[in-house]
């Protein structure tokens, strides 16, 4: 694997996982600065979408680049600090061009639809796998009863409409497992398009809750790119 200060070696995943790190040792650091804690006993080897060993090999590599001495050496924080920061910000331009471009390769005219015998949601000519095991989860039923059973691609749907099986809508607790569904249909997008679909259903938390496709992915070809 390259080192991470070469971005343009990096592949888009890698390039998230690394200011994933850099974002990790920002609010670590941040934080002991006040407590006058150990950063980087915080978390130990912990960032979210990390493993172990890559997280171990992103902060190698960032203190023989001289990125992270300032973090040790207080005196120097200001001039090394500066260089850190900078750093992230070419990872972070680096990440909104290789995205830019993907878009621009990906995106089609195609409006969003649900394979419903292999559980892969197609959005924007990318495909998410939305895995249904050997049950019917609530996220598939969820996408079946749009895409499926009703077709209706822009209008609201209140939780209570929409049948989870043998899961019956409870408007004292039930609204949260819509409410679970909908946060991990978004999430599994998101991961699977590298964050090019952020929010594909808007939702809200209420009791007697609804959601909806949002609308920027059922748009014309023109104003997605916009």
């Amino acid at each position: 694997m390259p080192e991470p200060y070469e971005l343009e070696k990096l592949d888009l995943p890698a390039l998230q996982k690394l200011l994933r790190v850099l974002d990790d040792i920002k609010r670590r650091y941040e934080f002991a600065e006040k407590t006058k804690e150990d950063w980087f006993a915080m978390g130990e080897y912990t960032t979210p979408g990390v493993t172990k060993n890559e997280f171990i090999f992103f902060i190698d590599n960032l203190k023989s680049r001289g990125y992270m001495e300032g973090f040790y050496q207080y005196t120097e924080y200001l001039r090394i600090g500066h260089n850190f920061h900078h750093f992230r910000e070419e990872v972070a331009q680096e990440i909104h061009k290789r995205k830019t471009k993907l878009k621009l390769k990906t995106i089609d005219n195609e409006k969003p639809h649900y394979d419903l015998q292999n559980g892969i949601l197609h959005v924007w000519g990318m495909k998410s796998k939305i895995k249904r095991y050997d049950i019917e989860t609530p996220e598939h039923l969820i996408l079946k009863y749009i895409f499926i059973d009703k077709g209706d691609l822009t209008r609201e749907y209140d939780y209570s409409e929409i049948p989870l099986g043998e899961l019956e809508f409870d408007k004292e607790n039930g609204w949260k497992k819509y409410r679970e569904a909908f946060r991990s249909i978004n999430a599994k997008v998101s991961d699977d398009t590298h964050g090019l679909v952020e929010k594909f259903f808007i939702f809200n938390n209420r009791k007697l809750g609804s959601a909806h496709i949002n609308p920027k992915y059922l748009d014309n070809h023109d104003k997605k790119l916009g």
